[in-house]
């Protein structure tokens, strides 16, 4: 994305600073000009947008992280934990049995599974 902005700002700037060059030599007809020039804004305040919109994306998934999971710092990095009613969602598969089974039909975590979503439940209400 960055190299993208960085490509369009780079083309906008020369044909900023060729403009007379660009004209006199018939590259460009004034009006194509125009059109080359605003398609590049058009373009870069298009990504601009898109990067807006994946900033709030991050934002909420970073919400739902903080809501599933117990942060923490550890070795300079931030990692996180499940909290203890969605440890079943950590492996998908079940080791002993069933390799194809899904943790979460699992009688054994099930009424845990409820209780955590239940806390959740809870915590969006305040």
């Amino acid at each position: 994305m960055e190299r993208k902005k960085k490509k369009i700002r780079e083309d906008l700037g020369y044909l900023r600073t060729n403009k007379i060059p660009l004209l006199k030599s018939r590259v460009y007809t004034p009006k194509e000009y125009v059109a080359e020039e605003e398609k590049l804004e058009a373009q870069l305040s298009a990504r601009k947008d898109s990067e807006d919109v994946s900033d709030v994306a991050v934002r909420e998934t970073m919400k739902d992280i903080e809501k599933l999971s117990e942060l923490y710092v550890a070795q300079d990095a931030l990692q996180y934990k499940v909290k203890k009613g969605f440890e079943a969602f950590e492996n998908r598969f079940v080791a002993v049995c069933d390799p194809l089974g899904w943790l979460s039909e699992l009688s054994f975590v099930s009424h845990q599974i409820r209780l955590t979503i239940s806390s959740l439940s809870v915590f969006e209400m305040q």
